[in-house]
């Protein structure tokens, strides 16, 4: 059994295929939407570069701080 029909794609690059489930990006009522318009899909030259693992930096309170919480 394939699984393909439940998948779309959501970004390409030269590089790199970001994929995600229909059933939460292609529906319009879901909060993970997200339209055609903003999917960037080409082969266009990657530039710059992300640290992995890709996550945001997270600014903590000082032990201090949290102690006294």
């Amino acid at each position: 059994q394939t699984h393909q029909n439940e998948w779309t794609l959501l970004y390409q690059d030269s590089l790199a295929q970001v994929w995600g489930r229909r059933d939460l990006f292609d529906n319009p009522e879901c909060p993970r939407y997200l339209s055609p318009s903003r999917r960037q899909i080409g082969d266009e030259q990657q530039h710059g570069y992300v640290a992995w693992p890709a996550t945001p930096v997270v600014k903590r309170a000082p032990a201090s701080q949290m102690a006294s919480r």
